[in-house]
């Protein structure tokens, strides 16, 4: 039966404590209230028993609102700055931001953590629910109640930045993660501590962090960050750094290097746990991230990067590009080629009054005889010279073969010349060097289409996946070159789904996880004095194993661990995890 509206006259809602959350508020009006189970709480706010009480996206926003007569705020304010949503607001556009308000209204809470990239981010979808021991005990003597606060929730945040403590996780997670709950000691143990990161360099580059994250957050309240130009100032530090060849290329390999140093105490840690532990992990993961800025990536990916390169926010926002330093490699280039167009453009003037040499232009303008032959190629200018090497015959041979696509060491073979000899014909001679290029496209677009076409007949049924497998260079080949042609000669989806498990190494996790019961196990036997009795006990030592409970059948050295740590069971209970 749905609640009286008219219970909220009669009885007191809390007003908001400094930087609480809305999970917060909530569960002080439950305690306050005596409720006894959590969904009669969910129902008088949220109208709904369970789906409200995420900790993080509270969702039902709209009938939260209507209840409470507003007091809180309206449904904008109230999912921007008392949810998780505000740590993400700043690196969203105002259509993302309003999708998201919209889907807090109406409990469309998946559809949210699948727009915001939580799930396909590869940190952790449940953000841990985290307290600070200090902040407990200055909450409890100023104003009674102890009380979540916004800032320690925020992703990365594991150092309280008031009074210099690690943040303490609470263990109601997996199955009490639909009650409403406040922070108490005994619910709560120290992640950092764990995971052996306690020393003091840990603890300073952690609290470093969270500095930056919550100033990031800050000044995304009050304006634009502007993230699709965050790339700018990243490659610039890089020049800086001396990470940018002259032709503009990353040195990657050293950046990956100096990433994955900097990150080296991240990984440690659950909620991290996405960033890469090697240089081979670290290279796709930034060359994603700086070739292609406008693609959507997880905010920690932007702060991180800060971190590393800047060390501070205030750094990087007063952080401007200075001396040679170019916001990105298009524009270095586009520079570049301004120089080289006024050096041709001097050399053409030099040649075409024929006034001087084609050594004595190009030493005029400061480049090699060969680079000046290769430019007066482009514009056109044919420079007759004296053969060394190449006799006219032997020439004109050589560049009919050239015409026709021939690879420059058959060529060379065949002329009985070096290999060199024959690049700086094709770029000496006035349009060789095109037509030989066309001919050449030409000729591999013609056989990637007929090995392609070939494969698509005899293998098409089995997907483009395994067709790519069998032949990756034609389908790197037509995609980087003939995509529009690759895309109207796909197979034909299959009408099954094809399930993607096989891909998981089932054989490692269940290790991992077997290895986890036990440990958990003997956790609760040392710190709480019992025994294992149902498997729920498992989930706030072993957050990953809740989301397991119903692939078992796949797992059989973890359910073998719980079964025999069990004492009892219910009677003619089938499954451990009822």
């Amino acid at each position: 039966m749905t609640e009286c509206l008219d219970l909220f006259p009669a009885a007191p809602l809390l007003l908001r404590l400094p930087d609480e959350s809305l999970f917060s508020l909530v569960s002080r009006h439950h305690f306050l209230w005596g409720n006894s189970v959590a969904s009669t709480t969910s129902r008088q706010f949220f109208s709904h028993a369970r789906s409200a009480a995420h900790h993080d996206f509270l969702n039902w926003l709209q009938s939260f609102v209507e209840r409470t007569g507003a007091v809180y705020g309206d449904v904008r304010h109230v999912a921007i700055n008392l949810t998780l949503l505000k740590f993400y607001q700043p690196f969203l556009s105002q259509e993302e931001v309003s999708n998201a308000v919209e889907y807090l209204s109406h409990g469309r809470i998946a559809l949210l953590r699948l727009r915001l990239g939580i799930h396909t981010s590869g940190f952790r979808a449940n953000h841990p629910l985290k307290a600070c021991v200090g902040c407990m005990q200055e909450d409890m003597h100023s104003c009674g109640w102890t009380y979540w606060h916004m800032k320690h929730q925020y992703p990365g945040v594991w150092i309280c930045t008031k009074h210099g403590m690690p943040l303490q996780q609470s263990k109601s997670i997996g199955v009490g993660r639909f009650h409403w709950v406040l922070p108490r000691l005994d619910d709560l143990h120290d992640c950092i501590a764990n995971a052996g990161l306690s020393a003091t360099h840990h603890l300073e580059v952690f609290a470093g962090f969270a500095d930056l994250v919550e100033a990031a957050v800050s000044e995304g309240t009050r304006s634009k960050l502007e993230v699709d130009r965050f790339h700018e100032r990243y490659r610039a530090e890089f020049m800086n750094r001396g990470w940018v060849s002259e032709g503009g290329q990353l040195r990657l390999k050293a950046i990956s290097a100096s990433f994955v140093d900097h990150l080296r105490f991240f990984p440690a840690l659950d909620e991290l746990a996405g960033f890469p532990r090697t240089v081979q992990q670290a290279s796709p993961q930034l060359s994603r991230l700086l070739s292609s800025p406008q693609n959507k990536t997880h905010p920690l990916r932007h702060l991180v990067m800060i971190h590393w390169l800047f060390g501070t926010w205030e750094q990087f926002s007063r952080f401007q590009p200075v001396g040679r330093v170019a916001p990105t490699v298009e524009q270095a280039q586009s520079r570049s080629d301004e120089v080289v167009d006024i050096r041709k453009e001097e050399l053409y003037l030099l040649l075409r009054n024929k006034n001087v040499s084609l050594r004595a232009a190009a030493s005029r303008i400061g480049v090699d005889t060969q680079t000046a032959l290769a430019w007066a190629a482009t514009m056109g200018l044919a420079i007759h010279r004296r053969p060394k090497i190449l006799h006219p015959d032997v020439r004109e041979q050589v560049i009919r073969r050239l015409r026709s696509g021939a690879d420059k060491s058959v060529v060379a073979s065949e002329a009985g010349v070096s290999v060199q000899t024959i690049a700086r014909l094709l770029l000496a001679e006035v349009g060789l060097h095109r037509t030989w290029m066309d001919v050449r496209h030409e000729r591999a677009r013609g056989r990637a289409r007929k090995i392609w076409t070939k494969l698509l007949k005899t293998s098409g049924g089995v997907g483009v996946k395994w067709m790519r497998a069998m032949e990756p260079a034609v389908y790197s080949w037509l995609y980087r070159n003939d995509r529009a042609w690759l895309n109207e000669h796909r197979p034909c989806q299959s009408p099954q789904r094809r399930q993607n498990a096989a891909s998981v190494d089932w054989k490692a996790r269940d290790e991992l996880l077997c290895v986890a019961v036990e440990k958990a196990c003997l956790t609760l036997l040392s710190e709480h004095g019992e025994r294992l009795k149902h498997a729920n006990q498992l989930y706030p030592l072993i957050p990953q194993l809740h989301s397991k409970r119903r692939q078992l059948d796949k797992l059989p050295l973890t359910r073998r661990a719980i079964e025999r740590a069990l004492v009892a069971r219910p009677p003619g209970a089938g499954d451990l995890f009822t």
